[in-house]
């Protein structure tokens, strides 16, 4: 898996993520951006265990480069075409590869 975040906006549609080919990113890989929501806690110690991961957008591979990657959206909107994504530069993009 590959953990990166939004370097740049470039419109609506399209980010630029901070990983690319030197850091595993290949063109078969699928891409999820992730907002990261409140700390989860266990209710015995009190302890942090992790934070809540929020889904926000799939993503799909434009152009790979050595150290940095062009996402655009890949989730469909009500009229066929790609939805606008919510983000800000600093959110979590994580990426696997498809089977």
């Amino acid at each position: 898996m590959i953990e990166g975040r939004v370097a740049a906006i470039l419109n609506d549609y399209q980010v630029v993520m901070n990983k690319g080919y030197n850091d595993g990113v290949r063109k078969n890989m699928e891409f999820v951006l992730y907002e990261l929501g409140d700390e989860i806690k266990d209710p015995s110690t009190g302890e942090v265990l992790d934070r809540e991961m929020k889904v926000k957008h799939k993503l799909r591979i434009l152009h790979v480069q050595g150290r940095i990657t062009t996402l655009g959206s890949a989730d469909l909107g009500w009229l066929g075409g790609f939805r606008r994504l919510v983000v800000r530069v600093g959110d979590l993009i994580c990426g696997w590869e498809s089977i």
